[in-house]
């Protein structure tokens, strides 16, 4: 529970500056999941983080 609050209030926050780095191609935002380019992914985020 502490994990989705604390990625909630991550997405919250960084949710217009990482859309605009994605939609840029930007690599700096890269807390999406490489397997299935998805923010909300608890499957493969924390393994893949970089």
């Amino acid at each position: 529970a502490r994990v989705n609050h604390a990625l909630s209030v991550i997405e919250h926050l960084l949710d217009e500056p990482a859309r605009q780095q994605r939609n840029q191609g930007g690599t700096r935002w890269r807390w999406f999941c490489d397997n299935c380019d998805d923010g909300e992914c608890e499957q493969h985020w924390l393994p893949r983080q970089r």
